[in-house]
């Protein structure tokens, strides 16, 4: 090295061009000493020319000198640079990995599986086994220890990986979006709002709560619930509105009415030689993994000799549709009907069944008046005769069902009215399949809750003036909100509005808009209908500075640094009090289930439906059940694969074909030739 390649500084402190090599450090760990290389260990001229020139020249003296040398400096490796150095044209600079020495499990190009769990919009839990590279997450598939699933997954908890690397999710673009339409927002930090919330919510304490309002999304999470019962503690007066956009409103209230008090519904298909549909696709939209291997387990099994048995063997389908579907399509005896009258369909059906001897209405005194507000229903309801070959229909699936006795089921679909779903849950009883082929269980505190009055409460409190705060959780009720309730326009005047979610339009008409995170990203808990609970573990660190619904509640609680893990940790040992706990939620980080909780919410026990109310609701619901030939009925059904437009971001869900249509990236309507004749419409250029 010569004198004019010398650090300035060196040379100005009059030090030697050459300075002695330092002794090496030996390592506190291992007490061992490390090279880079032999060169290192060796000291060549070579590898001290190379420790010379790994820094430019006069770098020591940019923080000292002028801002004129400075410049001259930094001129040619700007140029040099060029547009790489940009942030806006460069990969983000995330650190994604917790790590400094890649710990010795990990070795690349080789997979690690994690056992994980993912909450299901509307309640219910899907148990994962997610794939990871280097510490990122890429495959999602189904825990093996599922029973219920047998290990399988849904087509959106398969594509919910890709939601995780959705760039839309960044805050800068969340906010350079929102300018783009016209209505900025300011995207807060985290510090920032739990500075705001540790002055900002305690001053409900003088009101016990009133005028604080919390909107969230229906899931089933027992520290949710937790933090629930935290908020109601402290603000006795403050109102905790659950609400989803795909509520199967018709289910809860008809469960409701048969059984009063809302339950949740499941259907044993594998123990169900005979199903009757009634306007539910059980393959197709409404399908539930379990119903459909339950279903395909049952539709054709193999005889004695090995080979598939179909004439003696087969499970028969029977369904009175309006529309196609892929259940429409297997079935065996197919009736299509208007989808208002499916409730006289329905009337017909249970008075065939009533007509068979020996059930167990006849030894009640429940028969006769359930007799007589059928035949009331019928009078007011359509004349199944107009419906070609309605009436034999009814009577086929009625001896069906009754040659098969607590190997049967009676499914209503979402599209009918609560009196349908009411009337059904009666049939299954008349029939001994309750407990058999179809379950009920209490239904979770949040999701019976009704979505409609959710959002009503919202709108009126808001139009009234006296809502103060409005903390909305993981939904998006600006856009699926009914048009009617004008909701945005009444939230507009509330002074604070907290909104913890994507980037969608009620984050964009809120004061507060902060990132929740991807549920791989988060520690957080979920629960099954049957009370099996497992825990949702991190596998990648969040992208962004975002948080759970957890931590929020935990933030506005008053914990100014709230952890999901801590928060999910303590919610285990105080629920469940396990000898160690230590050991226990390992094991269930490990199984992906807390094996204490598996099945421990058994089906109610055999009670006979309310035979009057249900009655009462045939009777004031009948004259619905009418279908006009010269009227023409929209049905507003959601998308089976973006919802109702959570995963619209999702590419792979976009990318994937209705079952029936086959349409894809698209959002047709579905209309009967014979309508669009008489409409006179076009495709294109020519008339249908």
């Amino acid at each position: 090295m010569s004198k004019l390649d010398q650090c300035p500084t060196s040379k100005k402190q009059g030090l030697p061009v050459e300075k002695p090599s330092a002794p090496r450090e030996r390592s506190h760990a291992t007490g061992k000493t490390y090279w880079r290389s032999l060169d290192d260990l060796a000291q060549t001229p070579e590898f001290k020319d190379f420790l010379h020139r790994e820094f430019p020249a006069n770098a020591s003296e940019l923080l000292s000198s002028s801002r004129r040398d400075f410049l001259k400096i930094m001129g040619a490796s700007v140029a040099l640079a060029g547009a790489a150095t940009m942030p806006a044209c460069r990969r983000p600079d995330h650190k994604i990995i917790a790590y400094n020495r890649k710990p010795e499990e990990i070795i690349h190009g080789k997979p690690l599986y994690y056992a994980t769990s993912r909450r299901r919009p509307g309640g219910g839990v899907d148990l994962l086994l997610a794939e990871t590279y280097e510490g990122r997450p890429t495959k999602l598939e189904g825990n093996p220890l599922d029973h219920a699933t047998g290990g399988t997954l849904t087509m959106h908890a398969q594509a919910s990986v890709l939601d995780l690397y959705d760039p839309d999710r960044s805050p800068d673009i969340i906010a350079a979006m929102s300018e783009s339409r016209g209505r900025p927002f300011q995207v807060r930090r985290w510090s920032e709002f739990t500075r705001f919330a540790g002055s900002h919510f305690t001053r409900f304490d003088q009101t016990r709560g009133a005028g604080l309002t919390f909107l969230v999304e229906k899931v089933s999470s027992p520290s949710r619930d937790r933090m629930r019962e935290a908020v109601r503690s402290r603000w006795p007066e403050a109102r905790w509105l659950p609400y989803s956009a795909m509520d199967d409103a018709s289910s809860i209230e008809g469960t409701s009415i048969a059984f009063g008090a809302p339950k949740s519904v499941e259907y044993k298909l594998a123990s169900a030689d005979v199903v009757v549909s009634l306007d539910c696709d059980l393959l197709g939209r409404e399908s539930t993994i379990e119903g459909l291997r339950g279903f395909g387990r049952n539709r054709i099994r193999e005889g004695r000799d090995g080979r598939e048995a179909r004439d003696t063997q087969m499970s028969r389908l029977y369904i009175a549709d309006s529309q196609m579907s892929l259940t429409g399509g297997q079935a065996d005896h197919r009736l299509p009907v208007h989808v208002d009258a499916i409730g006289a369909v329905t009337i017909a059906l249970a008075e065939a069944v009533l007509a068979h001897s020996g059930l167990r209405s006849q030894m009640t005194s429940a028969g006769a008046p359930l007799r007589t507000a059928l035949a009331s229903a019928k009078a007011e309801a359509m004349d199944i005769s107009a419906i070609e070959g309605a009436a034999e229909w009814a009577r086929w699936a009625a001896d069906d069902l009754v040659a098969n006795r607590g190997r049967s089921v009676v499914m209503p679909g979402r599209s009918q009215p609560s009196a349908v779903h009411a009337l059904a849950a009666a049939i299954n009883h008349l029939l001994d399949n309750d407990t058999l082929t179809v379950m009920y269980r209490p239904m979770h505190r949040d999701l019976q809750a009704s979505s409609v009055q959710s959002l009503q409460t919202v709108v009126d409190e808001a139009r009234a003036g006296s809502l103060d705060t409005l903390v909305t959780i993981g939904v998006n009720p600006a856009f699926t909100a009914p048009a009617d309730l004008a909701f945005a326009d009444a939230v507009a005047n509330v002074p604070v509005r907290i909104h913890l979610g994507d980037p969608d339009e009620t984050a964009e008409i809120s004061t507060w808009h902060l990132g929740r995170t991807h549920f791989l990203e988060e520690w957080n808990d979920a629960e099954a209908p049957n009370g099996t609970r497992s825990i949702c573990q991190p596998m990648i660190k969040p992208l962004y500075n975002y948080h759970s619904d957890i931590e929020l509640l935990g933030a506005i609680l008053g914990d100014s640094n709230p952890d999901g893990y801590v928060i999910v940790r303590d919610t285990m040992e105080q629920t469940l009090q396990p000898r160690s706990m230590s050991a226990a939620f390992r094991r269930a980080l490990h199984d992906g289930i807390i094996p204490e909780t598996r099945d421990t919410v058994d089906a109610d026990p055999l009670v006979a439906p309310r035979w009057g109310q249900i009655t009462n609701a045939l009777r004031a619901s009948a004259a619905s059940f009418r279908a006009d030939p010269d009227r023409i009925d929209v049905l507003m059904l959601p998308d089976t694969h973006v919802l109702d437009g959570c995963a619209a971001n999702n590419g792979w869900l976009q990318e994937l074909p209705d079952s029936v249509t086959k349409v894809a990236w698209s959002n047709p309507a579905v209309i009967n030739l014979e309508t669009a004749r008489k409409l006179r419409l076009r495709t294109g250029k020519k008339l249908v």
